[in-house]
């Protein structure tokens, strides 16, 4: 299972820089510090909803089903 995960973390590092190039690449006129702000705010919020807990398996989400 740890092989699987590996193997999927490196596929999504792979793709990552696949699609900043393809980005840099193709779209002009473009700000890199913007891109690279937009991708790392868009990181950031999948660790502010781990954060604030509204995942299933929560206490809220069990009483309001």
């Amino acid at each position: 299972m740890m092989r699987s995960a590996w193997f999927g973390e490196i596929g999504k590092v792979l793709l990552t820089a696949l699609l900043f190039g393809v980005i840099f690449g193709f779209v002009r006129p473009i700000s890199p510090p913007a891109v690279f702000a937009g991708f790392i705010a868009a990181q950031l919020v999948i660790f502010g909803a781990l954060l604030l807990g509204g995942g299933v398996g929560t206490k809220e989400a069990l009483t309001k089903s």
